[in-house]
């Protein structure tokens, strides 16, 4: 298989992008609201991997980012994270933000630090997750929130 491509998401991608986020277990909250943001990668003409992103003016939200077990330690995670990541600077996003159950380590190899919802930024509360988060505490015990700042 010749190395996956990245490309912006389309419409007919919402289906696909909705199943790799099932497979391990990560929320479609709002996927196709945000769906103009999102990239895939594709390879053979199919969608093994996608990333998105939520802009508040200079915060920003790096969501469902997910690879298809077989390319997983393959690099082509890093290249999802740092597409989004560039994609956020040209955005002019000052800090980039995550929420994550389990990958708290490959997002740490990436430059993300581990913070608190406390810590987001006025603009990062307006990302529809912190929101979700703030709204429903209970969940926060089973997640790590992260941060990169980027200027």
């Amino acid at each position: 298989m010749s190395e996956p491509a990245i490309r912006a998401a389309r419409s007919d991608d919402l289906a696909i992008i909705e199943g790799l986020l099932r497979t391990v277990n990560l929320p479609l909250f709002r996927t196709a609201d945000f769906l103009d943001t999102f990239w895939v990668a594709e390879a053979a003409g199919e969608v093994v991997g996608c990333v998105g992103l939520e802009v508040y003016d200079d915060a920003g939200l790096l969501r469902s980012a997910v690879v298809t077990e077989p390319l997983r330690g393959t690099g082509l995670g890093r290249r999802l994270t740092q597409n989004v990541i560039e994609e956020a600077k040209s955005n002019g996003v000052r800090e980039l933000y995550l929420f994550t159950m389990e990958a708290g380590p490959f997002f740490g190899h990436m430059g993300f630090e581990k913070c608190t919802i406390d810590d987001f930024s006025e603009n990062g509360r307006k990302c529809t997750q912190w929101i979700a988060v703030n709204n429903n505490p209970e969940i926060v015990e089973w997640l790590t929130s992260m941060r990169m700042m980027l200027a």
